[in-house]
């Protein structure tokens, strides 16, 4: 009895203490888990340029929590050996995945989406750039590889590798599902309210750099995967009774800017949740009206450009001669707003080309290749019996636009399909108005809309064509080097503009054809303390350094100074109106800038300008413009939900109307 009893005794103390350790093992490789994943994201956070400190650091570490226990539970579900290897392949992921993303975001200025990773491919294109991002990011990299190598031989030789039981892995995954729900519920310690951590994380619209900074890289990553691979839900959808978005303008005595749509009636007779809501929001909104500015260009041609990287710092009376013409003598757009959107220079022509907010996660444009698009130019253009061409200098089925041009309702060339320019990096702007500009010189009505590509980075005299053969042009400059190209390239461009005035004017038709010229993008391949070199002054991180300028331009029109806040949003209403086209106003994200309504800028990041203020969303910060009081009728707290509403809506309508071509459905049903 004796004997038995103390066998009996032994076996349990020594359960006991393999359960302790096995409990300390899964422990301790948690803690390696934890500590890797706070690391990388906290090395994200520092090299990329945002506030470091903020809520955004604790929804960070408590969200790796659950993903640190997953970790350790899918570590230690195998024997030793294969444990390790397991660590070691996990471990070499997240240094991949986060190492890629500094890499990227230093080339792009954004996170890469899963969408963009599984599309990606043409970016390889850009070596050079990917070689200097590294090099660039040499220091983050080496810091995230080490924690990567240190937490493997610490496991290794101090932890070891502990085998659960089924019951144990069970009780493990139930941790895991308690962390997260946990995790989850913090999100409500904010509310639900718009801008807040909830809502960045339930809202599809949400942008990459609002996520990344409230949530963290590997949230965002795993939330943007989910909705690309099983269309997560959007709880966070629109209110249309309570957003505070509509407002109603003094009506004119003028025409609207708006067809014959019956939004209320649509909106009776859906079933369809989706267009029913669209329907009422439509029909909430006011349109813009005819001024002294609709149809001043009717019957004239139009060309319009999306200039690559273009930035006002590129003018110049004596290196760009032609560009400072075109600004100098057109309208003068003073407080014009280029945003940067999450897929760079296709989510900048998706924005310049049809005046709604892309969606976050996905090539918009490329999504948009079979939606019926009735507002932009080459469309409208076309209706009216003009010949409409698009041409790009680089090749012609990047990010699909071999698709998505054509459905613009444009004649489209690139390199590769008919755009005989020589195949460098980047080509030449002039080389590619020298093989077009015959194509259409010489028909009775034209619209062209040209995609540039000599301003792209890098900007450096090794791989960049431009850069290297503009070299001696800028090499008085008091710039550094990445100024000195930048201006270089942009010196192709300026011929290239030379060249088609050149044409237009032995043509005969100068003095009846507009152009319009945008950028994609502010030129992000500059750090900001480079271009705070063009400023004479630290640039604002937050406004100013999307401040750029839209170049009209018209021979014989008077000088024209505008001081309205406005964006590259506002383009396409804007040029519709001066045509004396048939748009709808109230189908558009964008307004009108000669019309009368409160303008509206509006960036990626849910920052926005009106006339009264400007509001920074992560910071919930609002500047109050001179003339702007609070009042017994509406305090500023209450003008910053109302707007905020406003804005939110804004991006949530654009992705419905993309996600649900819902201009095809609307105009079957008239």
């Amino acid at each position: 009895m004796s004997n038995t009893y103390t066998i009996a005794h032994r076996s349990d103390k020594y359960d006991t203490v393999k359960n302790e350790n096995k409990f300390k093992g899964i422990l301790s490789l948690f803690i390696m888990f934890f500590a890797f994943t706070a690391v990388c994201e906290l090395t994200y956070r520092i090299s990329i340029d945002t506030a470091f400190w903020g809520a955004g650091i604790f929804y960070i570490l408590i969200f790796s929590v659950p993903s640190a226990l997953f970790l350790s539970l899918m570590t230690c579900c195998f024997n030793k050996k294969t444990a390790m290897g397991i660590h070691i392949a996990v471990s070499s992921l997240i240094f991949i995945f986060y190492s890629s993303q500094i890499c990227y975001y230093k080339i792009f200025g954004t996170y890469y989406t899963v969408f963009s990773a599984v599309n990606g491919g043409d970016a390889f294109q850009f070596k050079s750039a990917i070689y200097s991002s590294i090099a660039d990011s040499a220091l983050y990299i080496i810091f995230i590889l080490a924690a990567a190598v240190l937490s493997v031989i610490i496991t290794v030789k101090k932890i070891g590798y502990t085998r659960l039981t089924l019951k144990e892995a069970a009780m493990t995954f139930a941790a895991v599902l308690l962390t997260f729900i946990a995790a989850f519920g913090s999100l409500l310690v904010g509310g639900k309210s718009v801008l807040s951590p909830y809502d960045t994380y339930m809202n599809s619209s949400s942008s990459a750099e609002m996520r990344t900074s409230q949530l963290g890289l590997m949230t965002t990553f795993r939330v943007d995967m989910e909705r690309f691979l099983f269309g997560f839900p959007d709880i966070n959808s629109m209110d249309i009774e309570e957003s505070g978005l509509f407002y109603t303008l003094t009506e004119s005595e003028a025409e609207p800017n708006a067809m014959d749509i019956d939004f209320n009636a649509l909106a009776e007779s859906e079933t369809n949740e989706e267009f029913k809501d669209l329907n009422l929001y439509f029909a909430s909104k006011s349109p813009t009206y005819q001024n002294e500015y609709t149809g001043i260009y009717e019957g004239y041609n139009l060309i319009y450009i999306t200039a690559e990287a273009f930035a006002p710092y590129a003018i110049d009376p004596e290196l760009t001669p032609t560009l400072y013409k075109l600004y100098s003598e057109g309208y003068d757009f003073s407080n014009f707003y280029n945003p940067l959107w999450g897929v760079s220079t296709s989510d900048g022509e998706y924005v310049n080309c049809q005046s709604l907010i892309p969606k976050s996660g996905v090539w918009s444009m490329s999504k948009s290749y079979d939606n019926y698009l009735p507002f932009t130019l080459g469309n409208q253009f076309r209706n009216i019996g003009y010949n409409t061409y698009a041409y790009h200098n680089h090749y012609y089925t990047y990010y699909d636009r071999d698709l998505s041009h054509p459905n613009m309702g444009y004649d489209y060339k690139g390199l590769g399909n008919g755009l005989d320019v020589t195949e460098m990096w980047p080509e030449s702007d002039l080389e590619m108005m020298e093989k077009s500009v015959d194509e259409f010189i010489n028909d009775e009505n034209f619209h062209v809309y040209y995609l540039t590509v000599s301003g792209h980075l890098l900007y450096n005299w090794g791989g960049n064509n431009m850069c290297k053969k503009h070299k001696d042009e800028v090499a008085g400059l008091p710039y550094s080097e990445a100024c000195k190209a930048y201006m270089a390239c942009n010196i192709e461009f300026d011929r290239a503009m030379e060249y088609l005035l050149k044409r237009l004017e032995e043509a005969g038709i100068a003095d009846k054809t507009v152009i319009a010229i945008a950028a994609d993008h502010y030129p992000y391949g500059l750090e900001n303390s480079e271009i705070s070199e063009f400023l004479g002054h630290e640039v604002d991180p937050e406004f100013e350094l999307y401040k750029s300028c839209f170049i009209l331009y018209a021979p014989g029109t008077e000088k024209v100074e505008v001081e309205k806040y406005c964006s590259t949003l506002d383009i396409i209403p804007t040029l519709s109106n001066l045509f004396g086209l048939e748009y709808d106003s109230r189908l558009l994200m964008g307004a009108d800038i000669f019309s009368d309504t409160e303008p509206m800028v509006v960036f990626n990041s849910k920052n926005w300008i009106t006339d009264k203020g400007r509001f920074i969303a992560s910071s919930g910060t609002f500047e109050a413009f001179e003339g702007f009081e609070e009042s017994p009728e509406q305090s500023y707290s209450d003008y910053i939900d109302s707007t905020n509403a406003r804005v939110s809506n804004m991006f949530k309508v654009s992705e419905k109307i993309l996600d649900n071509d819902y201009y095809r459905y609307l105009f079957q049903n008239q």
